[in-house]
């Protein structure tokens, strides 16, 4: 296979590009800064191979019915047919921010399932234990409100940790580089 060598104006990182791609618009999968693949100046002897930690770019789709992919990474969505050989190489991906909203809504979720979980307990519990704490909360009374409750209770806390968790993470990341996750 034949690579053009190119070097992201973003992050500096250098990608081993298949010669394919030639004029195509991609984006740096480290940073995702747009790029534009040039023909190589000269055709060198024997082209190298990538370095392992250089990404793999997919084959480009056939031509056919269907959307036009705006990347070379819109096509690992479609199926593989059965005799395809996945790549053996490691693809490292960085996460280098998360959606605020999207974290804290799933946060408020699982806290909210945690909270249907204790507010069963408690309902449970209710129905054996006398509870004096609160008199006109007795019983099933005590066990319905729990129910109710404390799932809201939980998902509204969950929901501003989740919050509070993205922003901090994006804090970091925007210090650190990210998570850096080998896909395999």
């Amino acid at each position: 296979m034949t690579t053009i060598t190119t070097t992201c104006a973003g992050c500096g990182r250098t990608l081993a590009i298949p010669e394919r791609y030639q004029g195509r618009d991609l984006k740096c999968p480290d940073c995702g800064h747009p790029l534009r693949v040039a023909a190589p100046e000269t055709a060198p002897p024997a082209p190298p191979e990538p370095p392992s930690s250089a990404p793999v770019f997919p084959d480009p789709a056939p031509p056919g019915p269907g959307p036009i992919p705006t990347t070379p990474f819109d096509e690992l969505d479609a199926p593989l047919p059965e005799d395809t050989a996945l790549p053996t190489t490691a693809v490292y991906w960085r996460v280098k921010r998360v959606g605020a909203l999207s974290a804290a809504t799933v946060s408020a979720v699982v806290y909210a399932l945690l909270g249907l979980l204790v507010g069963i307990g408690v309902a449970v519990a209710s129905l054996v234990t006398p509870v004096a704490a609160i008199p006109f909360l007795r019983g099933p009374l005590l066990g319905a409100v729990a129910v109710i409750a404390l799932p809201v209770a939980y998902a509204a806390i969950g929901f501003l940790l989740g919050l509070a968790g993205a922003a901090v993470y994006n804090l970091a990341a925007r210090l650190t580089g990210g998570i850096k996750l080998l896909l395999e």
